[in-house]
């Protein structure tokens, strides 16, 4: 089940009609909602919830901005395959697009986009801060450090 539909992804592209006859086409543009919701529905199984996901309501909105963010990157990317400023992104605009999706999926991957409400499903394992940052160090400062040592004399 995608998040999103054929209008949030017109909504993103507003200056280009998105239509039978439009490149892509609308079939082909539903197409990548519907590959961009599966991809989402992955990363968010191997975080243990049960997908699609259908609660919380505000959850649900942020992933359907997620699944138009995907797919009209998808669709900007191939409405100007041959852009002067492409890149292995395509144009700006899909570029723009692909860099608030990529930041979307790295929340869902860490786990830090998922509110609590979530529907988990029974497999779920406890997860600290390192299992959610394993890139990240951070200085704790004088709270790291032994409260009793070897030289501590009562």
């Amino acid at each position: 089940m995608a998040y999103a539909a054929l209008a949030d992804v017109q909504a993103l592209l507003p200056k280009w009609n998105i239509d039978a006859n439009s490149t892509p086409t609308a079939t082909q543009v539903e197409q990548f909602i519907t590959d961009v919701a599966g991809e989402v529905d992955a990363i968010l199984s191997s975080q243990g919830l049960t997908v699609p996901v259908t609660e919380p309501a505000s959850f649900l909105a942020w992933l359907g901005l997620l699944n138009a963010l995907g797919a009209g990157a998808l669709a900007a990317a191939g409405m100007f395959p041959g852009s002067a400023q492409a890149g292995p992104e395509g144009t700006p605009l899909a570029s723009f697009l692909q860099a608030r999706y990529k930041v979307g999926l790295d929340r869902l991957v860490k786990g830090t986009g998922i509110p609590e409400a979530a529907v988990r499903t029974s497999n779920v394992t406890m997860r600290g801060y390192l299992d959610q940052h394993p890139d990240e160090e951070v200085d704790l400062g004088d709270i790291a450090e032994p409260f009793f040592t070897r030289e501590k004399v009562f």
